[in-house]
């Protein structure tokens, strides 16, 4: 009888400790997947409804020698890097605008949301090269194309579902790029244990 009694208090701690131990995996199961979502949060909470500039991209105005100017252009200039995420997202907008491209097509706001990008950035890196010269090399595997020239006959000279699936090949390729080279993740600020275990 002794034995049994022993037995069932060995059941009892050995239940408990499971119990402990799969309480604690859970733990760190939710935890590790609240980390894996928040690297992704700059695109997926995204509220670009607060930028209504966003909502004109078809407005921005050109000089004679085709540069970009007016007031759309001043004010993503003057956001900056804040709209880039929304930038990337409405890079999918197939809405056309007035401005007519060679007799081919009339670009998108899409397309604007894509030339845009470097103004937002701030920066000189050549987005055409390391991102759609990237993603349409098998395609289009010189880089002679003006980047104009080659927008029009990626996302406005095929059938409609090619032309959509290449915009989504961009947009998907640009949120890459800009995880990798925008929102490198944050270093940690705990400090370094020495070699005493502090």
């Amino acid at each position: 009888m002794k034995g049994i009694i022993t037995l069932s208090k060995n059941m009892k701690e050995y239940t408990k400790t499971a119990l402990k131990k799969l309480f604690l995996f859970s733990i760190i199961v939710v935890c590790l997947m609240a980390c894996a979502t928040k690297k992704q949060s700059v695109f997926t909470n995204l509220d670009c409804d607060k930028y209504p500039v966003l909502d004109s991209l078809g407005y921005i105005e050109y000089t004679d020698d085709y540069l970009f100017t007016g007031k759309v252009f001043d004010q993503i200039n003057q956001m900056g890097k804040v709209l880039v995420p929304c930038l990337i997202e409405k890079v999918k907008d197939t809405t056309p605008t007035y401005f007519r491209y060679a007799e081919i097509c009339n670009f998108t706001e899409g397309d604007y949301a894509f030339f845009m990008l470097p103004y937002a950035l701030k920066s000189k890196r050549d987005i055409y090269k390391e991102v759609v010269l990237k993603e349409f090399k098998k395609e289009y595997k010189s880089d002679a194309y003006m980047y104009d020239h080659l927008q029009a006959i990626l996302f406005h000279t095929q059938d409609k579902t090619t032309n959509y699936n290449n915009r989504l090949r961009l947009y998907k390729r640009l949120k890459e790029w800009y995880l990798k080279n925008y929102e490198k993740p944050q270093k940690s600020t705990k400090p370094t244990p020495t070699t005493n275990g502090w």
